[in-house]
């Protein structure tokens, strides 16, 4: 599956917790299971403004590898990739990649702001963690005419080539 082929609807899901504040994995398996059989093509597991940065590493590695058990392969399941260091989501990265997610989400050091440099140094990082690089046609925007033309992205064209990419 290529990035370039995704398309349709990802929702960013919430994680479904016990009463004992564990993660319930059977109703995270329901849960996407019943977006793809309604219609959804694609799952982003581990969103940024919800209950994932009160996850444990292991627990969000662990949401991500049941997500992915879960469904087809033909589906692709996006790791949502924020911390408080660019280590942290290095390391997350990386595992999101050894239990099978396709892509991912990823989003600034949290707390911390900081100028384009450290930014650009933060995603190249966490770009760099990816084992496979993506290798599509650049991405397209429509011009007022209808025509495609490349996007423009102003500065984040200096950070690598690759800054989309899938896993």
């Amino acid at each position: 599956m290529q990035q370039r082929d995704w398309a349709g609807v990802f929702p960013a899901i919430t994680t479904p917790f016990r009463p004992d504040l564990s993660v319930d994995h059977e109703a995270l398996t329901a849960h996407v299971r019943w977006l793809i059989d309604s219609g959804c093509t694609g799952i982003v597991a581990l969103g940024s403004l919800g209950e994932t940065q009160t996850l444990s590493a292991d627990e969000r590695v662990e949401v991500l590898a049941t997500c992915r058990r879960a469904l087809p392969s033909s589906v692709p399941v996006i790791a949502g990739v924020a911390g408080l260091s660019t280590i942290e989501c290095v390391a997350l990265t990386r595992r999101a990649a050894d239990v099978g997610c396709d892509g991912i989400m990823a989003l600034p050091v949290y707390v911390y702001r900081g100028d384009w440099r450290e930014t650009k140094a933060h995603y190249s990082a966490v770009i760099a963690a990816t084992l496979i690089m993506s290798s599509g046609p650049a991405p397209r925007e429509r011009s007022e005419a209808g025509r495609a033309r490349p996007c423009s992205t102003g500065p984040i064209a200096l950070a690598p080539a690759n800054l989309c990419t899938s896993l």
